[in-house]
């Protein structure tokens, strides 16, 4: 006695559709087709409504973790995981994407881009280091610092084994702001200096230091002339009253920034 499920006249017309005309699926169907494969007998449509209503977007489902995903509904162990995979899929194809020309000069934008996935859905600070060979393509890459949500200390030791391993022609540094925006801090203008002196000590340079906030935004110091000490800022906030309304306002200014310079010595003498 063989058994058929009532949903597939369903999924067989939504594959068709896909296959057809990708784009003309609406959101909640592209949802539902991708479920179709985690989860083989069981109306998805539904799932894919409460997916898009609880996390709002595409990229929300994607960034949730297998946790988050469960409390939805239907999402059972297998299919929390089908999002994280796609993520990982989608983060390894856009890396894949950008590496396939050699390049003579820097890029910060192309660099940026190869670092980008890997700061998404990161609820802490992660500090990598990259080795640059001539062509100003990643050689190699590791992770040098982990910190809470504000904050990421550098692991010096595992920086330094990592250069004089790769023997980098120039090294990048990038890590993110999770809780903010991808606007440099004191701390880390005071990291750039120090780093940029004892890269110069193994014969090498730090080109460019990256800055990425949570939501895919970044900035390079390198590009925007920073690394130097010259063009340094930061931003001011004054609450001013507004007349009349009884409201408030916030204003912004951007103040110059007279960064301390820190020596090897200094750093270790603060950090033991």
């Amino acid at each position: 006695m063989s058994f058929k499920h009532s949903h597939g006249g369903h999924r067989a017309r939504l594959r068709a559709r896909f296959q057809k005309a990708p784009d003309s699926l609406e959101d909640h169907e592209l949802l539902e087709l991708l479920l179709f494969y985690a989860i083989p007998q069981k109306d998805t449509n539904g799932m894919a409504h409460d997916l898009l209503n609880r996390f709002g977007s595409f990229r929300n489902i994607l960034n949730a973790d297998a946790s988050q995903l469960s409390v939805v509904p239907g999402m059972g162990e297998v299919s929390s995981q089908l999002f994280p995979v796609v993520q990982e899929l989608i983060s390894r194809y856009l890396r894949e994407q950008l590496t396939t020309r050699p390049r003579k000069v820097y890029d910060p934008k192309y660099v940026g881009g190869l670092c980008l996935p890997k700061f998404f859905n990161k609820q802490e600070e992660h500090v990598y280091v990259l080795a640059l060979d001539s062509n100003y393509q990643i050689a190699a890459e590791a992770e040098i610092g982990v910190g809470d949500f504000n904050s990421s200390p550098i692991d010096i030791v595992q920086f330094s084994n990592f250069v004089h391993k790769h023997k980098p022609c120039s090294i990048v540094v990038a890590h993110n702001h999770p809780s903010g925006f991808a606007l440099p801090s004191t701390e880390d203008y005071r990291t750039t200096d120090f780093l940029q002196k004892y890269v110069a000590s193994c014969g090498t340079r730090l080109l460019d230091h990256l800055i990425f906030d949570g939501r895919g935004d970044f900035v390079s110091l390198g590009d925007s002339k920073q690394m130097d000490g010259k063009n340094r800022f930061y931003y001011e906030v004054r609450q001013e009253d507004l007349p009349g309304s009884g409201g408030v306002r916030f204003i912004i200014h951007e103040r110059p920034l007279v960064a301390d310079i820190m020596t090897k010595d200094q750093t270790l003498e603060e950090n033991p």
